[in-house]
């Protein structure tokens, strides 16, 4: 690494796309550098004005995606966007073979498991020929529910059971995550698991970093529906509609051990109304030695988006520490050297 601040460019500027600028330009070792666009509306437009800042950045958004890419002074490429797994495949293969190095939220969090495993070697050889680094991560998936069990697991010297749970808001969720999840809409009409990101993900995500193998998976989606009006965010729920979701994610390992992961969403979640509250909880289960239990009140809320923005961020040292490659979130490194990386501004 080099004293440089890292020049990035982002890819889409929904509300993914606008917490990460307003945190890459809270920092000192990251520049923003370029924007893609899609909507004809944003074209032409400073960053700062689609971020609401203050401050004009300079950086003027395009639809022309190869004028992007084809730049020698931009280092990262933050796909931003929405779409199919597929989709977010594509647009990361185009951002490595452009020889730049590639993270997205949206998807690939663990790549066999989102790709397959032919599809996901395909890609990381593409990235180890083009000499650039690709990622998927984020908060859930790419923290809460797989970083953080592993790093928990190691405080056991062995375990039966890993189970992680998050309720979370989705009060400021976008319109169209909030479509893909059926909110607002008669139960059942939400976009299919599998088409979109899967927390069984986490799951291989975590399998992989204990060294386990995996003899049966499992996944259940139950749609919450609301028994009240909802309305403040991005969507209208009426009585008898779907305002959230409940997801569990499982795999039984050869060694008879568990792995389980839950998310619970909820849509304007009112703790006292709906009975849950706010909270990431990590179990670890064993002999008596081996023993863990964390939870995490409230989470990151009212938004998780700016906490997904760090992780991004936070995570480009270690990333560009190892070999060029397709790595998940469990495979960076907390910790590299940076005696010569410029400190952050958070």
């Amino acid at each position: 690494m080099t004293s440089t601040p890292l020049r990035i460019a982002l890819w889409g500027t929904g509300h993914m796309g606008v917490e990460l600028v307003r945190a890459a330009s809270a920092r000192r070792d990251t520049v923003l550098a370029g924007a893609i666009v899609t909507d004809p509306a944003k074209e032409g437009r400073d960053l700062s004005e689609l971020a609401g800042l203050e401050h004009e950045l300079g950086v003027t958004a395009t639809r022309d995606a190869d004028s992007v890419l084809s730049r020698d002074d931009i280092d990262v490429v933050f796909f931003t966007g929405g779409g199919l797994t597929e989709e977010i495949a594509q647009s990361m293969t185009r951002i490595a073979r452009a020889g730049k190095d590639a993270v997205t939220f949206s998807a690939i969090a663990h790549p066999a498991t989102a790709l397959g495993p032919g599809a996901a070697r395909k890609l990381d050889e593409l990235a180890k020929a083009s000499g650039v680094h690709v990622l998927g991560t984020g908060m859930a998936p790419g923290f809460m529910l797989d970083v953080l069990p592993v790093v928990l697991a190691s405080c056991c010297v062995t375990w039966t059971s890993v189970s992680a749970r998050v309720v979370l808001p989705m009060d400021d969720w976008g319109a169209m995550t909030l479509d893909a999840y059926g909110i607002g809409k008669p139960p059942g009409q939400h976009t299919p698991p599998g088409s979109r990101l899967s927390f069984l993900e986490c799951v291989g995500t975590i399998v992989d970093a204990l060294g386990v193998d995996a003899a049966e998976t499992r996944q259940l989606w139950e749609p919450l529906v609301s028994e009240r009006r909802r309305e403040g965010g991005a969507a209208i729920v009426e009585p008898g509609r779907v305002c959230g979701v409940h997801r569990r994610y499982g795999v039984t390992t050869t060694d008879g051990r568990e792995i389980n992961v839950e998310l619970i969403g909820i849509y304007m979640l009112d703790e006292e109304l709906d009975g849950v509250s706010l909270e990431s909880t990590v179990r670890i289960d064993g002999p008596p030695t081996s023993h863990v239990s964390a939870t995490l009140t409230g989470g990151w809320t009212p938004d998780p988006y700016p906490a997904t923005a760090a992780v991004g961020l936070n995570c480009l040292p270690g990333l560009r520490s190892l070999p060029p490659g397709l790595y998940n979130a469990a495979q960076i490194p907390f910790a590299v050297p940076r005696s010569d990386w410029p400190s952050a501004e958070v």
